[in-house]
C-alpha cells in the first residue's frame, strides 16, 4: 500500500478509508522527518479533497478529513507550520460546504437508501468535527 493508494484505484473503499487511519497515526506516533510529516498531511488533504479526480467514497474523505483533526490536534510549532505552509484552514474551509452539500444530496441518499446508518454517522461526525476543528485553529492563529 502506497500513499497514493489512499486516494483511489482499485483499492476497496474501506481499505481506503484505513489507509487514511493509518497515515493519520503514523504521522501522530511516528517520529517523522518534517518533510515526511508534511506529506502525510498533503495526501489527507487531497483525499479530503475526493482525490485527484474530485470524487471519493464519503467514508474515505470522512477518514481523511479523522486523520487530519488527528494529524494537528496539537499546537506545536511543526504542525502549526505545515498548518500555514499548507493552507488547510483555507482548503478545509472551501471543502465544508461542498461534503454538506454531497451529504445533503445524492451522497446521504444513497447511505440512507443502502441503509449504511454507521457510515453516514461516521460521515456527519466528520463535517460537525470539521467546522469546529476550523473555528479552534482559527483562534489559536491569531492568539500566536
Amino acid at each position: 500500500c502506497t500513499l497514493a493508494a489512499a486516494a483511489g484505484g482499485e483499492v476497496p473503499e474501506e481499505a481506503r478509508a484505513n489507509a487514511c487511519g493509518m497515515l493519520g497515526a503514523l504521522a501522530v506516533g511516528g517520529d517523522l522527518a518534517d518533510e515526511v510529516y508534511a506529506e502525510i498531511a498533503r495526501v489527507l488533504l487531497v483525499v479530503a479533497a475526493g482525490g485527484g479526480g474530485g470524487h471519493l467514497p464519503l467514508l474515505v474523505v470522512a477518514e481523511a478529513l479523522n486523520a487530519l483533526f488527528d494529524v494537528f490536534a496539537e499546537d506545536d510549532a511543526r504542525s502549526m507550520r505545515v498548518l500555514l505552509e499548507l493552507d488547510v484552514l483555507g482548503r478545509l474551509g472551501a471543502l465544508k460546504p461542498r461534503v454538506a452539500a454531497v451529504v445533503r444530496g445524492e451522497g446521504g441518499k444513497a447511505l440512507k437508501s443502502a441503509g449504511d446508518w454507521s457510515t453516514l454517522g461516521r460521515v456527519k461526525e466528520a463535517l460537525l468535527n470539521l467546522g469546529l476543528f476550523h473555528t479552534y485553529k482559527r483562534r489559536v492563529l491569531r492568539r500566536q
